[in-house]
């Protein structure tokens, strides 16, 4: 396949028909800035090969241009069958939804004939087409993983190679494993778990019954005969309870215990007094240490906030004078401030005075050249406001735009009519001809005619063609009607008028363009900057001031700002020591007060005591007194302690022998319960023949689970053979790509000399590339290394296509936007040489980096 040219009109920014001629075979580039309609042609094309003419889908949509319309684009190509070409329009309207279908200039089909015929010109590569497989979209840097091109590319390599069916086993391999899953699908579901209601999940269900009820039988035979053993030894066991002898020991064992059990209580009685004497002692020792401890600590508080108190009353005063001194000298430091101040300031006056009179001399000359531009400036605001009336006395742009469209429509609708008129094409065999009054109709040649004929044919006679009533003009008339009536309502009698009324505003347009500029170069900052700035020029003034230069003037201002300056350093001297001087009166203030109110909280403590010391000096002779009466309580409890016995265990003993009776009685009872319980079941069990059932569930049990093993061994032998067979198909896959990485080869030495890509046989996608021995994933590759992969791939498709006589374009759309400038040389060399087996055509935007590329320079041109 070879395309030839392409035309679009109403496509996206192609408002106006345009076109591309003199596509060649071989490389052909169109190189154009961005935004020059590149990728929309792209678009356009993959569009008019692949969707239908009634697509309204969202890539269908977007090819309609901003002011609306029907896109519409004609392609010329051809292949082995011939030469064709290709008409194609979509519209939100049926009736104008369009596609026609030429070969050899002969139409052959329109609407789905048209369509029916093009899928099979354009029909999948196992068909022998090229389908969309070569297309690389701009900013591509992979291949995609899923949907058509993965499908695409599979399909090309099984029609290209040919020898899939014979390595793969083709469909007997299918048949076979067709045959297979379908044994295995008797047994199991298709996520592998046993078929609900299959030979195998019966055969499972059927031993799983035979082994819960085995399990019953065998736990009621060994129940039978545990129940038998528990009986004799419950009978044992109650024969020891009983024994006469065995109750009298237990008795007697209760009635020692509870005799040295009422001795050790009346012992505890005892101790626990001298236990309550020592407590209260200690007490009245822990007391009077603590009424001791706080009277010492409040004669120590009070003696230590006296001296603290004298202290800080002695720092005060020295504190207080140094504030005083601080703040007169603070006072002082302000008033000289004041004085520099007013010096400074007067020095100020007399140099703005001197400046202001040296300026206003030397000024009249930059007045005059702002004058000079305010008037410019005035007059080109007086041309631009009246050209801007101009512009809005002009038509508007909408009704414009709205009888534009009305015009066009006209045009549509007799092309219309024509298209859709009787015609005739003639065929000259003979010496014959056919005229049309007088004039002879030339061969091959569609002859519309709307409003019928009168034909003489050579030696014949002649034939009138009637119109009917499918040539009516309706359309033509109405859309006419609809354009005088637009005319009419915007106050314009025709065209003409409208279109200089037109030309009148672009006048107008360009004369307020004029205006703007000139008024921008006088004012750049507008009129109203330039006339504060004229007025903030001084006026020459005569002064009767005695007035210093202006040097000597700005030595007097620096002599008085530095004198105000070291007045100033002073002034922060002399606030400097005020501070400090404040902030030491605050803290020793703060000293006094705390001092004060700790010597005064240590009064309040003693208060009520005439005498601390002497009161301190009574206490200590009561406590050691009380501490003698707390050693006799604490040998009194000691030697108790060690006298008396242990009641806890005795009564630990005690209750042990009472429990040993209370134990006996409860167990004689729940033996005698047990053993009915006993009697019963062993009664009951032995009436079931549980043992001749258990003997004949082990037979089933056991041809159940022979059954079940074989059922098993099937399917394990049926999936190791799908197994086998899918690993035989997976070799065969392998050698499937091996083609493609024939043509790779040589492509790939060329970016990468000894390198090695690989490609998945399922996907037919690159997964990996091999340079120096280091593998590195597909994915991880930098965009630009992607890109050039992507682009060679295709090129190893498109190579196998021409080799097998069905060459098919390669067509790019900025398809190595991320090719550094040395590997884009090679790239190019690439592009040359392969494009001598089919067509490559390139779109880019890389005016300058694709000036080398070489091949067939192709431009968009308007349609004529």
């Amino acid at each position: 396949m070879q395309i030839h040219s392409i035309r679009l009109e109403n496509v996206r920014r192609f408002t106006d028909p345009v076109e591309i001629k003199g596509i060649g075979p071989g490389l052909n580039v169109l190189s154009a800035h961005n935004e020059h309609g590149k990728s929309t042609i792209f678009d356009a094309l993959h569009a008019a090969f692949f969707l239908d003419r009634k697509s309204m889908r969202a890539d269908v949509a977007s090819l309609i241009p901003h002011p609306g319309g029907d896109p519409e684009v004609t392609i010329s190509f051809s292949t082995t069958a011939g030469r064709w070409k290709l008409l194609k329009r979509w519209s939100r309207t049926a009736s104008r939804k369009e596609v026609k279908l030429w070969k050899d200039d002969v139409l052959i089909g329109q609407e789905d004939q048209a369509e029916a015929l093009l899928t099979d010109i354009l029909k999948a590569p196992k068909s022998g087409g090229p389908a969309g497989l070569l297309w690389v979209r701009q900013g591509l840097v992979g291949l995609e993983e899923k949907g058509d091109e993965q499908n695409v590319r599979r399909d090309l390599l099984s029609s290209v190679t040919g020898e899939v069916e014979a390595m793969t086993g083709g469909r007997r391999m299918d048949t076979i494993r067709a045959s297979v899953k379908a044994s295995i699908s008797r047994y199991l579901t298709s996520t592998g778990r046993p078929k609900k209601d299959g030979d195998l999940a019966r055969a499972q269900e059927e031993l799983q019954d035979l082994d819960q009820r085995h399990a019953a039988l065998q736990s009621a035979v060994s129940d039978l005969g545990n129940d038998l053993g528990e009986r004799r030894r419950l009978h044992r066991e109650l024969d020891e309870i009983e024994d006469p002898e065995e109750k009298l020991r237990r008795a007697a064992t209760l009635k020692e215990a509870e005799s040295a059990l009422a001795d050790a209580q009346r012992a505890a009685g005892k101790l626990h007094g001298a236990q309550e004497t020592e407590a209260r002692t200690r007490a009245q020792v822990e007391g009077a240490e603590e009424r001791l401890d706080r009277l010492t600590k409040a004669i120590s508080e009070r003696d230590l906030a006296e001296g603290a108190l004298q202290s800080t009353q002695q720092s005060a005063e020295p504190a207080n004078e140094r504030l005083a001194a601080a703040e007169t000298a603070f006072a002082d430091a302000i008033k000289a401030q004041k004085v520099a101040e007013e010096a400074a300031e007067a020095a100020r006056a007399v140099l703005k005075a001197s400046t202001r009179a040296e300026l206003a001399a030397t000024s009249q000359t930059r007045r005059t050249e702002l004058l000079k531009n305010l008037s410019a400036a005035e007059a080109a605001r007086t041309d631009l406001e009246k050209a801007n009336a101009d512009v809005a006395l002009g038509p508007d742009e909408r009704i414009v735009g709205r009888i534009t469209k009305l015009a066009q429509a006209v045009e549509i609708a007799r092309i219309g009519v024509e298209a859709s008129a009787p015609s005739i094409t003639i065929s000259y065999f003979g010496g014959g001809r056919v005229r049309r009054g007088g004039e002879i109709l030339k061969e091959a040649t569609r002859v519309a005619l709307p409003d019928g004929a009168d034909l003489e044919l050579d030696g014949i006679g002649r034939m009138l063609v009637q119109p009917g009533s499918g040539s009516s003009s309706d359309t033509v008339s109405r859309a006419e009607t609809a354009l005088s009536e637009a005319l009419e309502a915007a106050g314009f009698s025709d065209r003409a008028s409208l279109d200089e009324a037109v030309q009148s505003r672009v006048e107008a347009e360009d004369r307020a363009r004029n205006a703007s500029a000139n008024l921008k170069a006088a004012a750049p900052d507008g009129i109203e900057t330039l006339q504060a700035r004229i007025a903030a020029i001084p006026e020459p003034a005569e002064s009767d001031e005695d007035l210093p230069a202006v040097g000597e003037a700005e030595a007097a201002e620096a002599k008085a700002i530095e004198a105000l300056s070291d007045v100033n350093v002073g002034l922060e001297k002399a606030r400097t020591e005020k501070d400090f001087a404040h902030r030491e009166v605050t803290r020793v203030s703060a000293e006094l007060s705390a001092a004060s109110e700790r010597h005064a909280r240590a009064i309040r403590n003693l208060e009520g005591i005439s005498d601390p010391e002497k009161e301190a000096e009574t206490l200590e002779g009561e406590l050691a007194g009380i501490r003698d009466d707390l050693k006799k309580a604490i040998d009194d409890r000691v030697a108790l302690e060690a006298d008396a016995p242990d009641a806890a265990a005795l009564k630990i003993t005690r209750d042990r022998a009472k429990t040993a009776i209370e134990n006996a009685r409860i167990r004689v009872e729940d033996i005698r319960v047990r053993l009915a319980e006993l009697d019963t079941r062993i009664r009951a069990t032995a009436s079931d023949a549980v043992e001749e059932e258990l003997a004949d569930v082990e037979e089933k049990r056991d041809q159940a689970r022979s059954t079940l093993t074989s059922i098993e061994t099937e399917v394990a032998v049926l999936g190791k053979l799908l197994d086998a067979l899918d690993a035989a198909r997976e070799e065969a896959r392998e050698r499937y790509v091996e083609p493609v990485l024939i043509e790779l080869r040589p492509l790939i030495d060329l970016l990468w000399p000894e390198a090695e890509l690989q490609i998945d046989a399922e996907t037919v996608m690159p997964t990996k590339l091999v340079r120096r021995g280091t593998e590195e994933d597909f994915d991880v590759l930098s965009g630009g290394t992607r890109e050039q992969i992507a682009l060679l791939v295709r090129l190893a498709f498109a190579q196998m296509l021409a080799k097998d006589g069905r060459p098919a374009p390669v067509i790019l759309d900025d398809a190595i936007v991320y090719t550094d400038d040395e590997r884009i040389e090679t790239m190019f060399d690439t592009l040359n040489r392969q494009a001598l087996d089919f067509q490559v055509i390139v779109f880019s935007c890389r005016q300058r980096a694709f000036r080398d590329l070489g091949g067939i320079q192709l431009s968009i041109e308007p349609a004529i």
